[in-house]
C-alpha cells in the first residue's frame, strides 16, 4: 500500500516530486489515497515524457512496452486536473479539478469493480469500444507502479530520438482504414491527424512514425476531427461541401481516389474541451464557465504547436516534411463536383 513515507519511491521521478511539493497537505493527502485506489482497481500508474516536463497516467501499461493504454493523467503544478481519456461511468472525458470531491466519486466508481475484468470494465466505460476495453484486460499480473519500470522516463524532456518519437506517439490512436475513421474514440475534439499510404493493412496497428506517413493536419474548428477529415474526404472524392486544400495536393498523384481510398490510413491525436465552442465569442460572467473557455483557448494553442511537433519529429528522422505537407512538390489540383 502507498504511504506518504513511501510515495517518493513509488512514484520516484524528480519532476513529480517537484509537482507534488507545491501542492497543499490536503492534495497531497488526496493524491496518495487517489494512488491507492487506482493501484487497487488493478491498473498501473506510469511516467512518460513531455515537452511539459513529466506526465503522471494511470491506465495498463507492460513493463516491456513503450505504450499504454491511458484512462487518464495528473496534469498542471499550482492546481491539479485529472484528464479522463475516456468517460468512467458517472465522470465525462475530459479535465476535471482534483480534490477531494473528486476522489470520493472515484472511490465509489470502482467500489467493488476489477478493471481485469471485462464485465466490469462494460459498466464502468459505457462509451468506450469493445477494443479500448479490452486494452485494459490484464488479469494475470499485479498492476505496477512508476518505479516498477524498467526503462523510466528522463527527469527533463531528451533529445534522444528514440524518446522523443515515443512521446509523441503515445498520443496518437492506432491506425485505422480512412473509410472507418468516423469509429475513432474522440473523432469529435480538435486536433492532430496523421494520413499513411500503404498496400499493407495498417489498421489496428499502434501508431509510429513512418516513412510512409504522407499528411499531418490539424483542426480547433468546432465540428473537431471529424469535421475536418470530412472536408478532406469532400475534396478527395469531388462532393460538394466544405473542401481541404492539402487533399488538392493529393489528387494530383492520384487521379483514381477509388485506388487511394482503398491505401488510405488515418490516426488522430485529440485534444479535449470543456466548453461550448460554439459560444467563444460570447461574453462570459460566470467564473467556473470563464475559467472552463480560458483553459480551453490555451488547450487550443497546444493542438497549433503540436502540429509543428510532429512534422519537426518526422523531418528529424527522414529530412524533410511528409511529402503533402511540402507545397512546392506537391501542387494542387482541383476536381469537378459529382
Amino acid at each position: 500500500m502507498l504511504t506518504p513515507d513511501n510515495l517518493f519511491d513509488r512514484f520516484d521521478r524528480h519532476g513529480f516530486q517537484g509537482m507534488y511539493q507545491v501542492w497543499d497537505k490536503e492534495t497531497q493527502a488526496q493524491f496518495v489515497r487517489f494512488a491507492n485506489i487506482i493501484h487497487d482497481a488493478k491498473l498501473d500508474w506510469y511516467f512518460i515524457p513531455s515537452s511539459n516536463g513529466t506526465e503522471i497516467r494511470f491506465g495498463r501499461k507492460d513493463q516491456d512496452s513503450l505504450k499504454g493504454s491511458c484512462l487518464g493523467q495528473i496534469e498542471k503544478i499550482d492546481r491539479p486536473v485529472l484528464k479522463l481519456r475516456t468517460a468512467l461511468r458517472d465522470l465525462d472525458k475530459g479535465s476535471h479539478l482534483f480534490n477531494k470531491e473528486l476522489v470520493d466519486k472515484f472511490a465509489i466508481i470502482l467500489q467493488d469493480h476489477d478493471c481485469s475484468v471485462l464485465g466490469d470494465l462494460n459498466a464502468l466505460l459505457p462509451e468506450a469500444s469493445k477494443e479500448r476495453r479490452e486494452q485494459f484486460i490484464k488479469s494475470s499480473r499485479i498492476p505496477h507502479w512508476p518505479n516498477e519500470y524498467t526503462q523510466h522516463v528522463t527527469d527533463t524532456p531528451s533529445n534522444n530520438k528514440a524518446e522523443v518519437s515515443s512521446d509523441l506517439e503515445e498520443r496518437f490512436s492506432a491506425w485505422c482504414h480512412f473509410d472507418t475513421k468516423d469509429e475513432l474514440e474522440n473523432i469529435q475534439c480538435p486536433g492532430i491527424y496523421a494520413l499513411a499510404i500503404s498496400r499493407h493493412d495498417m489498421a489496428g496497428k499502434y501508431f509510429s512514425f513512418r516513412d510512409n506517413i504522407v499528411y499531418f493536419g490539424m483542426t480547433n474548428s468546432i465540428n473537431g476531427l471529424k469535421g475536418r477529415l470530412q472536408q478532406f474526404n469532400n475534396t478527395l472524392t469531388g462532393r460538394k461541401g466544405p473542401g481541404h486544400g492539402g487533399a488538392a495536393r493529393f489528387l494530383f498523384d492520384y487521379d483514381d481516389t477509388d485506388n487511394l481510398e482503398q491505401w488510405l490510413y488515418v490516426a488522430i491525436w485529440p485534444f479535449f474541451i470543456n466548453s461550448d465552442l460554439s459560444k467563444k465569442y460570447e461574453s462570459i460572467q460566470d467564473p467556473d464557465e470563464r475559467e472552463k473557455l480560458v483553459e480551453d483557448y490555451r488547450t487550443l494553442g497546444k493542438v497549433a504547436e503540436a502540429e509543428y511537433l510532429v512534422i519537426a519529429e518526422h523531418i528529424k528522422l527522414y529530412g524533410e516534411v511528409p511529402k503533402y505537407n511540402n507545397q512546392k512538390k506537391s501542387p494542387k489540383r482541383k476536381r469537378s463536383l459529382r
